[in-house]
C-alpha cells in the first residue's frame, strides 16, 4: 500500500486504523490532532512537504453537545478548523504528490453529515462539509487515479 499518513490517530478510529495497518506490516505515520494545528494551512503545508507517503487518511474530528442558540462563534471556528479545515488543507498540500504517485486520499466524515442529530449542529455541519468536499474532489480528480 505504501506509506500511510493518518491524521487524527489519537481518536478511537484513527488509533484502530494505525494499529491494524501497522500489524499488517504497513508503514504508518500517525498524528494526533491535539499536537497538530490542523486548521493552520502553513503548518500543514510544511509538514506534508517533509513526508513521503502514498495514502492520506483524514480522520481527525472534534465536537461538542450544545443547544443550538448557545453555540458561540469561537466554538464553530474551532470545530470547522479541525474537522473541515484540517481535511481541506491536508488534501490541498498532499494532492500533487498523490497524483504523481497515483496515491489515495481517505476522508472520514460521519453519519452526522447526512442525518440531523440534536445538539450536534456544528459537528454535523463540519462533517457535511467534509462529505461535500470529498465528493467534489472525487469528481474533479477521480479519473486521474
Amino acid at each position: 500500500m505504501g506509506k500511510i499518513v493518518i491524521l487524527g490517530a489519537g481518536g478511537r478510529l484513527g488509533a484502530a486504523l494505525a494499529r491494524e495497518w501497522s500489524a499488517a506490516g504497513e508503514d504508518v505515520c500517525a498524528f494526533d490532532r491535539k499536537g497538530l494545528p490542523l486548521g493552520d494551512a502553513d503548518i500543514m503545508e510544511h509538514m506534508l512537504n517533509q513526508l513521503d507517503f502514498d495514502v492520506l487518511v483524514n480522520c481527525a474530528g472534534t465536537g461538542f453537545y450544545r443547544h443550538f442558540p448557545k453555540v458561540t462563534p469561537a466554538e464553530v471556528d474551532r470545530v470547522m478548523a479541525v474537522n473541515f479545515g484540517g481535511t481541506f488543507w491536508t488534501c490541498r498540500y498532499a494532492l500533487d504528490a498523490l497524483l504523481e504517485s497515483r496515491g489515495n486520499i481517505v476522508n472520514i466524515a460521519s453519519a452526522a453529515a447526512v442525518s440531523g442529530i440534536a445538539y450536534l449542529t456544528t459537528y454535523s455541519a463540519s462533517k457535511g462539509a467534509v462529505l461535500a468536499f470529498t465528493k467534489s474532489l472525487a469528481v474533479e480528480y477521480g479519473a486521474q487515479g
